[in-house]
């Protein structure tokens, strides 16, 4: 080969290698855009995340207010109302006053009744038994 046939292959190799390292070249750009484009995309479901995260908590907060809120009502209410039982306790003695008072009304009307009877007939046996002696 001479020297021209040389600088020919060594100018065809020098071009392949220029085309080949171009298109390396081409290639690393593009896949840095894409790279880029990821990493953008990524950012974004991460700020998406934290904004939900940030909602969720937020959300969380104003729940548990509400319930904060809900157990002092609650204690508060405790501490006025009675109990079941206790109540169920005193409405049983009540009850049973009751009842006493009814058996002393009936048993008092009962006793009225009887001293209604009586009564006028004893007046009317002291007016006849008087009226018998002054007659007499």
């Amino acid at each position: 080969m001479d020297e021209q046939d040389n600088q020919f292959v060594s100018s065809a190799v020098t071009q392949e290698t220029v085309t080949r390292l171009i298109n390396i070249i081409v290639n690393y750009h593009t896949s840095m855009k894409d790279l880029a484009l990821i990493k953008q995309a990524h950012e974004l479901e991460i700020a998406a995340r934290d904004k939900a995260l940030l909602i969720q908590f937020n959300e969380y907060e104003r729940r548990l207010n509400i319930l904060n809120g809900e157990a002092s009502r609650l204690q508060i209410m405790q501490a006025t109302y009675l109990p079941r039982e206790v109540w169920e306790s005193k409405y049983k003695e009540i009850d049973k006053a009751l009842d006493d008072l009814k058996s002393f009304r009936d048993s008092s009307l009962g006793r009225q009744a009887l001293l209604a009877v009586i009564i006028p007939a004893l007046i009317s046996f002291v007016f006849l038994l008087v009226s018998n002696l002054i007659k007499k």
